[in-house]
């Protein structure tokens, strides 16, 4: 599941809280319940927050895994 990838990653609760916030809002954009616009706004934010933690913690692991080897 992407929460143990997370966690494999080193990433901690809140970023768990703030991917599962960003997957409901993509949802409730998706199937309709959030009309407005101005929400595809906060997606877009929230996306690329939290895929810069996760692209982060990705390549401090490889670099921290090639330093050991």
């Amino acid at each position: 599941s992407i929460k143990r990838k997370m966690t494999a990653l080193g990433l901690i609760e809140t970023h768990w809280k703030s991917f599962n916030d960003l997957y409901s809002l993509r949802s409730n954009i998706f199937h309709g319940s959030i009309t407005g616009r101005d929400r595809h706004t906060e997606l877009a934010t929230k996306a690329r927050e939290i895929c810069s933690c996760i692209v982060m913690a990705a390549a401090n692991k490889a670099h921290f895994e090639n330093a050991t080897n």
